[in-house]
């Protein structure tokens, strides 16, 4: 009787080693620089990209210097071809809170849904309190919502 071919989302094992797949080929890789600051707003991190509009849409987390520090923002760039990449700019710039205290603000990614492109960022003061989650949305890939605040007090 033969075996029948299991399909998982993990590794195949024979022998107590990870095989490969018949027939699947690993995807070519690409990369390219969207941002590369030389003095200030020098720390990038939690990176997503999207495809919306015949573009591919990025959006980052930027802090002057270190990570989730008080005054970080969150960016923005587009590019038609993921080659050549728009100057990027704040799509949230850093904010302050009431008693003017600088708040940090962290991409969260992106969700698409009947024409909308929706970016979701947390923003939340620099002792992790007060933490929302919010939004904003387009529907042509330049022009955005003001900001949303989703009534959730997480910060993916």
């Amino acid at each position: 009787m033969e075996s029948a071919k299991m399909i998982t989302n993990g590794a195949q094992w024979q022998d107590g080693r990870p095989v490969g797949l018949p027939g699947v080929r690993r995807p070519q890789v690409e990369s390219v620089f969207l941002y590369r600051p030389e003095e200030q707003w020098t720390y990038s991190h939690h990176a997503s990209i999207t495809f919306f509009r015949d573009r591919f849409h990025a959006v980052w987390s930027n802090g002057r210097q270190d990570e989730d520090a008080p005054g970080q923002r969150v960016l923005t760039s587009s590019s038609a071809d993921f080659a050549h990449w728009s100057e990027p700019r704040p799509l949230i710039d850093s904010v302050t809170d009431e008693t003017g205290v600088e708040r940090v603000l962290t991409a969260a990614g992106f969700h698409q849904h009947e024409g909308t492109l929706v970016a979701y960022f947390g923003n939340y003061g620099p002792n992790k309190e007060t933490t929302q989650l919010q939004a904003v949305t387009t529907t042509d890939g330049e022009t955005w919502s003001p900001v949303r605040d989703m009534g959730i007090p997480v910060n993916p």
